[in-house]
């Protein structure tokens, strides 16, 4: 997809930093995104648990370790949309003080007002799966492509491809429970 203004490729930055198991759940959206939009500049900003898990899937141009690196997410050029899939206040600071054209969260206070802000306003969250929850985020970069288009993905391919090393730190992470 070509962004509209510049004729460049689209950049998404997709934010995901939680425990292992929500950034597993996030695979699916993640994958979509690549699916949707194939020519976009896919970024995925996570923790070291995040980056360990994401680190062999194919789909993922770019994956920042903002644990490692915390400002990386600031110096990133022409943002067009940066997904927040936790919308706590650090978060919402972070992406304000991005260039990111458009950020999509689940509706906030503090959001509801800013024009940078795109809102998912459904409140039942709670009632579905987190996978799903995330699939509505990345409905809003573009609602009609994504209505046309994600019937047809093949969510064969949004799974963990383990090297050695994913699997000795799900072990150890295990290890420690």
């Amino acid at each position: 997809l070509i962004s509209r203004k510049k004729g460049r490729e689209m950049t998404i930055l997709f934010h995901r930093v939680n425990k292992i198991g929500d950034n597993v759940v996030a695979i699916r959206a993640i994958y979509a995104i690549k699916a949707l939009f194939p020519s976009a500049n896919l970024i995925v900003a996570t923790n070291n648990i995040g980056a360990n898990l994401y680190a062999n899937l194919p789909f993922i141009d770019t994956l920042l370790n903002v644990e490692a690196n915390p400002n990386a997410i600031c110096a990133i050029p022409n943002i067009d949309f940066f997904i927040i899939t936790h919308r706590i206040t650090a978060n919402i600071a972070l992406a304000k003080a991005t260039n990111a054209k458009q950020i999509i969260i689940r509706a906030h206070l503090s959001t509801l007002h800013s024009p940078r802000f795109i809102n998912d306003y459904n409140f039942t969250t709670k009632s579905r799966p987190e996978s799903d929850n995330l699939l509505r985020l990345v409905r809003l970069i573009d609602k009609r492509a994504f209505d046309r288009g994600i019937k047809s993905v093949d969510f064969s391919g949004a799974k963990l491809r383990f090297a050695k090393q994913n699997s000795d730190f799900v072990k150890a992470f295990l290890a420690q429970m």
